[in-house]
């Protein structure tokens, strides 16, 4: 194993660390956010994720003054956009060079929309353009983060890997979700908060799995993948 090979491994599976903590940190704070909510309760079935980040409501009907911990979510989404470009920078020699640059762009898409929704709530009472940077920034999250899913998923399918199909299998219903969220949003104007849940959730749950599948092939004990970094093995650049 040349020198240059064992350090594309090694920033493969740094890589993967930062996805695995970066999606539990990002669970675990909406957990926390939704859970801090009274009067009403949070629920993940009504509450659009966004609802978590915003300061005040200004009087709407079923809404609290404000969601106790929005800075905390905000937080969340502003250094979950930071560290997933990170992540994604680290985790690209593992896709193969012709797939690589769509996969860092549309990664960074991704990384600045999850910035934008952080730095621009969704309040009702917010400006137009703060909505609109909301909305902007949540339409780069969903379907940036969806694509980027695919692309690594296309990638690995090439190599014969079933966690390819898998990954473009979740990308696919994301990118489903979200053409039905944004078509619910303008035809009837209410929450979509399970249609959202799906777009996002597809997204974090491939961080997780292709971080798992990475991190548990280069460490299990007697394993063939025990050298490998991603997806078992770095992928050399296609000339």
């Amino acid at each position: 194993m040349s020198t240059l090979s064992a350090l594309r491994q090694r920033r493969v599976v740094i890589g993967a660390a930062l996805f695995l903590a970066n999606a539990l940190v990002y669970l675990i704070g909406e957990a926390i956010s939704a859970a801090a909510w009274s009067n009403p309760a949070y629920s993940y079935s009504h509450n659009v994720i966004s609802d978590l980040g915003v300061p005040s409501f200004n009087g709407a009907a079923g809404y609290p003054d404000g969601s106790p911990l929005f800075w905390l979510m905000n937080t969340v989404f502003i250094s979950h956009g930071t560290i997933l470009v990170l992540a994604a920078v680290l985790v690209a020699p593992a896709v193969s060079r012709s797939r690589a640059r769509a996969f860092l762009t549309s990664a960074a898409v991704q990384g600045v929309g999850l910035i934008l929704v952080g730095m621009f709530p969704g309040a009702p009472d917010a400006s137009t353009a703060t909505r609109a940077g909301h909305t902007l920034g949540a339409a780069f999250a969903i379907l940036g983060g969806n694509v980027t899913v695919i692309i690594a998923g296309a990638a690995l399918r090439r190599t014969g890997r079933p966690l390819g199909t898998v990954l473009v299998s979740l990308g696919t219903l994301g990118i489903a979700s979200a053409i039905a969220l944004f078509t619910y949003w303008s035809a009837v104007g209410g929450s979509g908060a399970v249609i959202e849940r799906i777009a996002v959730y597809t997204i974090v749950g491939a961080q997780l799995l292709v971080a798992v599948v990475v991190l548990v092939g280069r460490f299990r004990p007697g394993s063939n993948h025990h050298r490998a970094g991603a997806q078992a093995s770095v992928q050399e650049p296609t000339r």
